[in-house]
């Protein structure tokens, strides 16, 4: 979605005493709000200061606004930030909004955060929503023997900016909430209370655990799969996202019970969040699984063999609820298939033809997640009646996996070249960043010239089963060159 831009005020800074905590108040915490996009982080999408107060951002639900804060932090402390709507939620009959923090902060800087308007099912929300501001607050670092990190508001920020019903696009239905009042100090630490001083908080959304083990154990006993979600709950957007478009909807926890027991592997920034297992063990179970992203969603088995993997998708609870189904039939067949060929050795004719039997009929997505036994067919393919019928294996794989390559090479060399042009530690400005571009632009189309060549070469001397993976291959690559000369033009 293309931004929409507004014009922002600064904040105004709570000077409440932060007497006998580190010797800090919460004035010397300064932090304002610079710009804000929908959708997108990029610099140019938060410079039109400009712009005259009645332009507003219109939010529609599913989507996410992109707010940029630029702090200034006393010297040798370290606070998070905090963002979320600045209006009584309690009055909306249920809570349609995303918030985010940031990691822990130093110095001076700028941090981009999210508040985002989940999709609301099929039904439209009760009430229209206008967000005259947002509400910014921090949580200073743990200091040793402190009975609790410090959790102070900061100020509220006018911003012109409209979440939007279901079939308002344009947000001429809306209505204003009031703002909530800022939080009275909490005299007794000498800094200002959180917004919900007390209420015990979990991540952990219904029908989930937090506990791997413990749904091993139930899906053995129960005959189910571990559907385990690893997520980023209080900073990562898509993870908001699929929490609260899916996750959140009873029809959603309804349409699994059957057949997948739920987990929850948090990684917050907000530890508080966690139980006490869940702090220990879910680091570590991010390295055991070589989860990179988030979120990730491992369909496991009983005994915890990854089956499948999976994450947010649009759509809704329906659509995941689809996928889902796809996902059980062919981890069944997966299952099936493993218990089938247990005990035969590689190469062995009886289990090739399980293999075969089992993929035979399957698509490109399922032949990728399986594509090591698919290979072991190839491996024993004399006469070529396996790659005739796994072309996209044998062919289009390798090819998608060189273009990988070079766009890993192209990711590295930009990363790289940034640093020479803004020097180390500092945050390239627009016109640097424009300038790398452009040179990275050059040296991307030569590439992709490169291996279009390679792979016409390839593609005239291929079976001719083989004729419509490299057609839609090629066709690929010079969509991406024609895109990327035009970008430049």
């Amino acid at each position: 979605m293309k931004a929409i831009k507004t014009a922002l005020s600064a904040c105004a800074l709570f000077s409440a005493a932060f007497a006998g905590y580190a010797g800090q108040k919460a004035s010397d915490f300064k932090v304002k709000l610079v710009g804000v996009s929908i959708e997108r982080a990029d610099a140019d999408d938060f410079s039109a200061k400009s712009l005259p107060p009645d332009k507003r951002i219109v939010v529609t639900p599913g989507n996410l606004a992109v707010f940029r804060l630029e702090y200034d932090f006393p010297e040798g402390v370290k606070s998070r930030l905090f963002l979320g709507p600045n209006f009584d939620e309690s009055k909306l009959g249920g809570d349609p909004f995303g918030t985010s923090a940031s990691g822990l902060l130093s110095g001076k800087g700028s941090v981009d955060k999210v508040i985002i308007l989940g999709a609301g099912g099929s039904e439209p929300y009760e009430q229209e929503l206008l967000l005259k501001s947002v509400r910014i607050s921090g949580e200073i670092e743990s200091k040793k023997g402190a009975p609790r990190n410090g959790s102070f508001f900061i100020c509220d920020a006018p911003v012109n900016v409209l979440f939007a019903n279901k079939g308002d696009a344009d947000g001429s239905k809306a209505k204003v909430l009031d703002p909530r009042p800022s939080p009275a100090p909490d005299t007794s630490l000498g800094v200002v209370a959180s917004d919900k001083p007390g209420k015990p908080r979990s991540s952990t959304p219904v029908g989930f655990t937090d506990d791997l083990d413990a749904a091993f154990a139930k899906a053995k006993v129960e005959g189910k799969f571990v559907y385990a979600c690893f997520s980023g709950s209080d900073w990562c957007g898509w993870c908001m996202k699929l929490e609260r478009e899916v996750f959140s909807k009873p029809e959603f926890i309804s349409g699994v019970k059957d057949d997948y027991v739920l987990v929850f592997i948090d990684l917050p920034e907000d530890k508080s969040l966690l139980s006490e297992h869940a702090k220990s063990a879910n680091p570590a179970l991010v390295e055991k699984y070589n989860v990179h992203g988030f979120p990730t969603v491992l369909i496991m088995d009983a005994d915890g063999t990854v089956l499948d993997k999976t994450g947010y998708r649009r759509g809704g609870p329906e659509e995941y609820l689809k996928n889902l189904a796809e996902i059980k039939k062919s981890s069944a067949r997966l299952i099936a298939l493993k218990r089938d060929i247990a005990g035969k050795a590689k190469g062995d004719p009886a289990r090739l033809a399980k293999i075969d039997a089992a993929f035979a009929d399957a698509g490109e997505e399922t032949l990728k997640k399986n594509s090591a036994l698919i290979q072991e067919l190839l491996d024993n393919d004399p006469d070529g009646k396996y790659a005739a019928k796994y072309p996209f294996v044998k062919y289009r794989m390798p090819l998608d996996k060189k273009l990988s390559a070079v766009f890993a090479d192209l990711n590295s060399r930009f990363r790289k070249r940034m640093r020479e042009v803004a020097g180390k530690d500092k945050r390239p400005s627009r016109e640097q960043m424009e300038q790398v571009r452009s040179e990275i632009d050059v040296y991307v189309v030569e590439s992709l010239r490169k291996l279009l060549t390679e792979t016409t070469k390839e593609q005239a001397a291929a079976p001719e089963y083989a004729k419509k993976e490299y057609e839609d291959f090629t066709k690929k690559i010079k969509s991406l060159i024609k895109n990327l000369e035009s970008r430049d033009k």
